[in-house]
């Protein structure tokens, strides 16, 4: 895709998003309700997991 940056990082991301994006949507659902899903008013926390 010519509109993902082709820096590792980005490219990773966008994969994981690509691969979970379903399944986060159903949880956001399940937790809020129907609605749109804004990506103005979005907070990510996110923690290392050891293998």
């Amino acid at each position: 895709n010519k509109r993902v940056s082709e820096k590792p990082g980005a490219v990773h991301f966008h994969e994981m998003v690509q691969v979970y994006g379903t399944t986060l949507k159903a949880l956001v659902h399940e937790q809020f309700g129907d609605g749109i899903i804004s990506a103005i008013n979005f907070k990510l926390d996110i923690k290392k997991v050891e293998d």
